[in-house]
């Protein structure tokens, strides 16, 4: 689909796409299609348990800013596609102190290169701490979280996939189509 065929040694015919189905689905139509054995309605729910390595890193930036005492709720305000799919800065800041002031433990969570919009964020919520850690470190500090709330973005699906409790913000795209697969997610 999408102008791909021209790209593919063999084509195979696939249902229509339809919005309200997700997109897990239809690439379980696409495996089927190339001979696959489909796994049962559990195995469409990603599940990641992160790495030592990650875990290490976890403890290691916990150490650094204060954090692991308390309910800590991890937000990932930045989405690789941008402002279209991020809600506003001002919106995770108020997020942020309204966390703070019922005592939940608050931090961010992004890349390197997402560092000064973050901060931006951190700053008016207050002086939150900002982590950047790699894939791997990552995926051990939303599993360490009590909840994540993200945009439409990868630390969302992450956070689902290791079991963290989240919440997703979404815009444009139906969660339908794209939400995380986890029975502890809502978008």
């Amino acid at each position: 689909g999408e102008g791909r065929s021209l790209l593919l040694s063999r084509g195979t015919g696939l249902p229509k796409r339809d919005r309200q189905r997700h997109v897990v689905d239809e690439y379980m139509d696409l495996a089927v299609a190339a001979g696959a054995d489909v796994p049962d309605a559990a195995g469409r729910y990603p599940s990641l348990r992160p790495s030592a390595a990650g875990v290490e890193e976890r403890q290691r930036l916990f150490r650094e800013q204060g954090l692991g005492s308390g309910l800590l709720i991890g937000l990932c305000p930045t989405s690789a596609y941008g402002p279209a799919k991020q809600w506003p800065d001002a919106h995770w800041a108020a997020l942020a102190r309204e966390l703070l002031q019922r005592r939940f433990s608050v931090a961010l969570f992004c890349a390197r290169s997402e560092m000064d919009a973050v901060a931006r964020i951190a700053a008016e919520a207050g002086g939150l701490p900002v982590l950047t850690p790699g894939l791997p470190g990552l995926a051990a500090c939303l599993q360490a979280c009590e909840a994540v709330v993200a945009n439409d973005s990868g630390p969302l699906h992450l956070a689902a996939a290791v079991g963290t409790r989240c919440l997703g913000l979404y815009g444009q795209v139906d969660p339908r189509w794209s939400g995380p697969l986890s029975g502890r997610a809502e978008a």
